[in-house]
């Protein structure tokens, strides 16, 4: 049967008989649209198809193939799409390095072993040698020892996560831990640029944990909290600011929203000497406190007192933010598995664990460098209020145990 295109003219035949499922064959050198054209009767230069439409299976004479089932075709531009989207990509090999572990001497003299050979070099070293993944040894861990450690961890770390997670693209514990959050993250990955006047609100409010000395002598029981700052990264209920926030002024705080403010906040009586910290509070010297810090303080009966000066607050809406289940959650529950079956994958995964907050708030020189700096101030405030909460239950029982 003859069919011409309404567009150019151009005759084409249109087969006698055609099967439930048409295979087409491409060979490299043709493009996809023109085989595609050829095989089932289409004017390639308008694309347009000139039979009626079927349900097809389509494949390639390549190294990979790829089908469609029971996919209504419209245009050959579009079976172009689909081939290209559904031929399975090559597993990426490589970008995998061998390791290099490495002992720092001294400011300027390293010591480095490569499975087989030792030697003595310099920071050189690092910028010469870039076939290797540099892994720092641990205390009281030889150079032998922590080749050893990082390549047993390595394989199981790819056996229990399904090849997710692979320690010979990544390296150090930091890359990897971002590289898995990035590959799980339910938002787009972007690193968030913030203005200077955030910059500063944000560095002036991250204070420390709570810090608490009492000398004591006798039995005593230890309370450890697993994965303290991940599990807090994780809840459900908790939102994390991903995009910058708006200042604000505000007469009070009647509504307390999730942000930092510019607040003043009376000592207990009996610590008024102690500017830095409490039992169940730690003070901030400059004043800058997180919602959290706010909503402890009241719980423990301590007045709180805006300061009236503009901006006062720097509030994080809703709509800027993300809950730990979608932000954490994925990466988080890998993990957390991985370490409770124990093992060397178990230790690697909480060493994963608790540095990847650390990765997305990287600071230095005043400058911020991982991707999500806002955590940062959220994430400590959340933990010491965490951590106040469960001490004030022993009250004055509790001392300090480094």
């Amino acid at each position: 049967m003859r069919l011409t295109c309404p567009r150019c003219g151009k005759t084409v035949l249109q087969p006698v008989q055609q099967s439930a499922q048409q295979s087409v064959q491409q060979t490299v050198p043709q493009s996809s649209t023109q085989a595609v054209g050829q095989a089932i009767g289409t004017c390639v230069k308008n694309a347009k198809i000139l039979l009626p439409k079927k349900n097809v299976s389509i494949g390639t004479q390549t190294e990979l193939t790829g089908e469609i089932q029971g996919k209504e075709i419209i245009t050959a531009a579009e079976l172009e799409q689909n081939l290209i989207q559904l031929v399975p990509k090559k597993r990426v090999t490589e970008n995998t390095k061998s390791f290099l572990t490495y002992k720092k001497i001294n400011d300027s003299t390293y010591d480095f072993y490569d499975g087989k050979t030792s030697w003595n070099g310099s920071n050189n070293t690092f910028r010469e040698l870039t076939q290797y993944l540099f892994i720092p040894v641990k205390r009281n861990e030889t150079l032998e020892d922590a080749y050893a450690r990082i390549t047993v961890e390595t394989e199981e770390l790819m056996k229990k996560s399904n090849g997710e997670i692979n320690m010979k693209i990544t390296g150090n514990y930091p890359k990897t831990t971002l590289e898995l959050f990035r590959k799980k993250l339910k938002a787009p990955n972007h690193k968030k640029i913030i203005g200077k006047e955030e910059s500063e609100w944000i560095m002036k409010a991250s204070t420390g944990g709570i810090i608490w000395h009492e000398k004591y002598e006798g039995p005593a029981q230890e309370l450890d909290y697993e994965s303290m700052y991940p599990t807090c990264m994780r809840k459900v209920d908790i939102q994390w600011p991903i995009y910058e926030g708006d200042f604000d002024y505000l007469e009070n705080l009647d509504n307390l929203s999730f942000g930092i403010y510019r607040v003043e906040i009376e000592y207990p009586p009996e610590k008024k000497k102690d500017e830095k910290c409490a039992r169940l509070f730690r003070y901030n010297p400059k004043k800058y406190y997180m919602n959290y810090d706010i909503e402890r303080a009241k719980g423990l009966g301590l007045k709180v007192k805006l300061i009236n000066e503009a901006p006062n607050a720097h509030i994080y809406n809703k709509k800027n933010c993300m809950t730990g289940e979608d932000l954490f959650g994925d990466w988080y529950d890998i993990l957390i598995n991985i370490k409770r079956e124990g093992g060397h994958a178990g230790k690697a995964s909480k060493e994963l664990l608790v540095s990847l907050w650390g990765v997305l708030c990287e600071q230095r020189n005043n400058r911020f460098y991982g991707p999500h700096p806002c955590i940062k101030p959220f994430l400590l405030s959340l933990v010491r209020k965490t951590i106040s909460e469960i001490v004030e239950r022993f009250g004055d029982k509790t001392v300090d145990h480094q």
